[in-house]
């Protein structure tokens, strides 16, 4: 079981404290709630998941086994529900939209065509927190303003991004 080690150096009597956060059990905790509420309204999908009555509804409890976890009422069933039904609606219309597909892999192709000027494989395999950081937006910008020939590849793939000829998504 994933995390047991971490919970038993920890302590039993605080086990229950990883699954807020990341709950290896079934998946629900704040990280799914925020993403969940951030994406459906800034996409302008509603959202029938109410997490403030899915927390209302929890409670600590003992296993059999000795360990505290996070449990909910079964009247909190349906809401539940509504959690994974939100989350699959975002993931089918959004997450691995077509459009959202081929932008990706666009992306992905202008970083390793740019790689050697970049040397983004050497900075995430060195782990360089400075060098990461400064990885932003700001290096599609770079690319395609650059008149180094070294770019050219990179730079045709963002133009043809930002002219939103996009790659055809094929499956």
């Amino acid at each position: 079981m994933r995390g047991l080690d971490s919970l038993i150096h920890r302590g039993l009597d605080k086990s229950f404290l990883f699954e807020i956060v990341s709950n290896y059990r079934n998946g629900i905790d704040v990280d799914k709630f925020d993403y969940i509420s951030r994406d459906c309204l800034l996409m302008g999908f509603s959202n029938n998941f109410d997490f403030k009555r899915y927390i209302n509804c929890t409670r600590v409890a003992k296993t059999p086994d000795g360990l505290n976890q996070i449990c909910i009422s079964e009247k909190e069933v349906k809401n539940i529900y509504e959690m994974y039904h939100v989350r699959e609606y975002l993931t089918r219309r959004a997450y691995k939209h077509e459009t959202a597909s081929s932008i990706n892999q666009m992306v992905i192709d202008a970083f390793v065509k740019a790689d050697n000027h970049f040397g983004f494989s050497r900075i995430i395999q060195s782990r360089d927190i400075d060098a990461f950081e400064k990885l932003n937006d700001s290096v599609l910008l770079e690319m395609q303003s650059s008149n180094d020939a070294s770019l050219n590849e990179a730079k045709s793939i963002v133009d043809a991004l930002t002219r939103r000829n996009l790659y055809k998504y094929v499956g």
